[in-house]
């Protein structure tokens, strides 16, 4: 750049330079924290004793096992030596059908898990489903004014959003509605497992880094576990990492037609599962940024489209919502503030976990006379006190170490427990539940779990870190970074559940697919370029 007409056309805007910088810190903040995930899983693990409960079905064991740390190599050497035989791949047609057959196998481990048991709702869950059953028969007898449903979706109304999403199954399957919804997870399963290879080539990647991703969703089993799961965890994050695709294309220079993914099937995930809206505000900040450093008409158009990604979403549910109390004999309530699940989840201690739930938040709402402005307003002075204490002493930042690795190390992911007694204990039919349900497969696939936890954040923290290298800090190129940062943070302070982590550990396949790719060319495989 010696002279001065190559130094303008170069030089970067100050606005070019801001949104390089807030890609750059996005990429630190989540290798970081993934760094710091990886560390506390070679030195902490969570066991899973009892699969039959998932009280008391838990244990958080601190010290370094040599065993599953022989493991952890043992996987990464085999993972190592995939990679070097794939190394001469460089046919994406070939590639493509090697994702297809994973694919196919992917779909086959779901539907062998789906029919290897009997599949029910549990808790929440049966709650949510009987109302969808209520829908769609028009039988509302059992939703009298002082029955737990009538108050459970007073409390909680955007499960009602939930049941007009299931009511469609119930209508067009009847009794094996339950089997058909397991089925609609089983498609999920493949669908996500697409959806990351195509979001890892759009990141550059190579064939066989593609190839890597579609090994890693593989070895990840509760992908496949999650079908028969009577919520949207699964499908959600299927529905939204397609969106975010469509988005990407849409960036890097697709038609626009591309942005019919996200528009339409990001509502659609919110409706299934809420926590969808935090991937939906990771894509809408890369849709902000999507226009700096180009004129003000792109500017605006990107300000515009995340906008609007974030609204559509966001009135199709409260829509949903609306519509459901207008066919239910149960008044409309805004419901529980969110403020009071924050409250209990950075003070309360259960056999749930530290922050799990032990009803604090419903009895704050109910003593607020299901008044949704004064419980919030109680809840946020509680949050304040209890903000206070740990400034006051940082010793208690303790709970929430324990609190984040009670979520983010445990293998399962509650793919077994889910939220209830363990579907696979109390309606196991088949081999595979019973071999994954506390049989002859269960300790093995746990061992394995625990290795692949400890190789998916230590390579997803360097997947962020070569994603900004090579893209010089482009917001784009760290959505799914910015996704699983967003869910770390809200998962800090929301209700104690793993499940509820499971779709952000799944955004990291990827990426940790595309860090490991750089590792093997920092450690000398020039193959690996």
């Amino acid at each position: 750049m010696s002279d001065g007409k190559t130094a303008v056309l170069t030089r970067k805007s100050p606005l070019e330079k801001f949104a390089s910088f807030c890609g750059s810190a996005a990429a630190w903040l989540a290798a970081l924290v993934l760094f710091g995930l990886a560390a506390a899983s070679l030195i902490a693990r969570m066991d899973l004793l009892d699969v039959s409960t998932l009280a008391e079905g838990k244990a958080l064991r601190v010290g370094i096992s040599l065993p599953e740390l022989l493991l952890f190599v043992v996987l990464t050497a085999l993972l190592a030596g995939l990679c070097r035989l794939l190394r001469g791949l460089d046919d994406q047609k070939k590639t493509n059908r090697l994702i297809a057959g994973a694919a196919v196998l992917e779909f086959a481990l779901a539907l062998w898990w789906v029919f290897s048991q009997q599949i029910y709702p549990a808790n929440d869950q049966e709650t949510v489903w009987k109302m969808a059953e209520a829908l769609a028969s028009g039988d509302f007898s059992a939703y009298a004014s002082d029955s737990y449903g009538w108050t459970y979706f007073q409390t909680c109304p955007y499960q009602g959003a939930m049941a007009l999403f299931m009511e469609p199954f119930i209508r067009l399957f009847g009794n094996g509605a339950l089997r058909a919804w397991s089925l609609f997870g089983a498609i999920s399963a493949p669908t996500c497992l697409l959806a990351l290879c195509c979001i890892v080539r759009e990141f550059g990647a190579k064939p066989r880094t593609q190839l890597l991703c579609a090994v890693l969703c593989l070895l990840f089993v509760p992908i496949p576990m999650y079908a028969s799961f009577v919520y949207g965890t699964l499908p959600a994050p299927a529905m939204v990492l397609w969106g975010g695709y469509g988005l990407l294309r849409f960036i890097k220079g697709g038609k626009p037609s591309w942005l019919a993914l996200p528009f339409v099937l990001f509502p659609l995930a919110v409706l299934a599962y809420q926590s969808a809206l935090i991937f939906i505000i990771a894509v809408c900040i890369v849709a902000a940024f999507s226009g700096f450093g180009h004129s003000g008409k792109q500017l605006l158009r990107g300000l515009v489209l995340a906008t609007l990604l974030l609204a559509v979403p966001v009135a199709v549910e409260n829509i949903g919502q609306s519509v459901f109390f207008s066919r239910v004999p149960i008044p409309y309530s805004t419901g529980m503030p969110a403020s009071a699940t924050v409250l209990m989840g950075i003070h309360s201690g259960t056999y749930y976990g530290p922050g799990g739930f032990d009803g604090s938040s419903w009895n704050l709402f109910w003593d607020n006379n299901a008044d949704t402005t004064a419980a919030n307003a109680a809840a946020v002075k509680g949050i304040g006190e209890y903000w206070n204490t740990y400034l006051h002493n940082p010793k208690e930042v303790k709970f929430f170490l324990q609190k984040t690795a009670w979520q983010w190390l445990d293998p399962w992911f509650e793919a077994l427990t889910m939220n209830g007694p363990s579907i696979t204990v109390a309606g196991g039919v088949g081999w595979l539940a019973t071999a994954l349900g506390g049989g002859v497969l269960f300790a093995p696939v746990q061992a394995v779990l625990r290795a692949l936890l400890t190789f998916v954040y230590l390579f997803a923290g360097c997947g962020t870190l070569a994603q900004r290298r090579k893209t010089g800090g482009a917001v784009w190129a760290q959505l799914l970074g910015i996704a699983f940062f967003g869910g770390f943070l809200f998962q800090l302070v929301w209700e104690t559940k793993s499940r509820y982590c499971f779709p952000f550990f799944v955004f990291l396949l990827p990426l940790a697919a595309v860090g490991f790719i750089t590792a093997l060319r920092w450690a000398g495989d020039k193959s690996a370029k």
